[in-house]
């Protein structure tokens, strides 16, 4: 019974451990931001939830046939990197990175916990932004 105590009171201390090393949603966001100015579409794209996944890659497919490297139109993905974050709230497995864009009014981005990763989620953020009620 004893050595079932410590062996959860371990495994606790493990999981905590690992959740404090992984970044925060506002990091991954930064992480977004530097793949879009590197223009890393594959890195970019991998911090998508696993249900915007197939439509973060096909929007990127689209912005590389419509916007070539080099090309002379700027690429929409960069615009990426004009975003600041104003702030950060987490509650369980859902976080919402509060961003300011050049020129535009704040948005709310929703990011999802896949694992010990935080990813992006679209169609959260669109309602959140939109003011709809999660589903």
């Amino acid at each position: 019974m004893r050595h079932g105590r410590v062996r959860w009171v371990a495994g606790m201390l493990c999981l905590g451990v690992l959740a404090a090393c992984s970044p925060s949603p506002s990091r991954v966001f930064s992480k977004m931001q530097q793949a879009a100015r590197q223009g890393d579409r594959k890195a970019f794209a991998s911090h998508f939830s696993e249900t915007s996944r197939p439509f973060a890659e096909a929007l990127l497919a689209l912005y590389a046939a419509e916007y070539p490297k080099d090309g002379n139109r700027p690429d929409p993905l960069r615009q990426i990197t004009r975003g600041e974050v104003v702030g950060e709230s987490v509650e369980g497995d859902r976080a919402e990175v509060r961003v300011r864009m050049e020129g535009a009014p704040e948005r709310v981005l929703v990011f999802v916990r896949e694992g010990r990763a935080w990813k992006l989620d679209v169609d959260a953020t669109d309602r959140e932004n939109q003011g709809l009620p999660e589903e």
